[in-house]
């Protein structure tokens, strides 16, 4: 199983990190990671995914300060490594992914917001990450 959300950072107190646990069968931690833009940036996932290839997509925002939301996608190895940050806040306004679901392949998609155009948005990435669908 896996969980995610955000806690407090642990460097300084200012601001929020992403979080992802991965817990086993019995309950247990087997791992535990955060992820963070940095600086008094509030930093969250809001939803999570396992890959076919076995790979987790974890989804949310960037809230850095100073700056505009924008969405967050961060594809993680079981080890867990980062393979994939990617970032989307539309042409202008802010942005954030709140949903992801896994497609066949190792592909995934993930859906959310903009205020740029004040509609929903659609991202789908191939098993590279990399984006086939803006």
């Amino acid at each position: 199983m896996i969980v995610v959300g955000w806690t407090q950072s642990s460097t300084g107190g200012y601001g929020q990190n992403g979080w992802i646990r991965k817990l086993s069968a019995t309950g247990d931690v087997v791992a535990n990671t955060t992820l963070s833009l940095g600086g008094g940036a509030n930093d969250r996932f809001l939803a999570v995914a396992r890959l076919t290839t076995g790979d987790v997509v974890a989804v949310g925002y960037k809230d850095p300060t100073n700056l505009p939301r924008v969405g967050w996608a961060v594809k993680v190895s079981t080890a867990p490594a980062t393979l994939v940050d990617l970032v989307y806040a539309g042409t202008s306004g802010t942005g954030e992914f709140r949903g992801v679901v896994a497609l066949p392949g190792g592909a995934w998609g993930a859906v959310g917001v903009t205020t740029s155009s004040n509609r929903g948005r659609m991202t789908r990435a191939d098993v590279n990450g990399k984006v086939t669908c803006p």
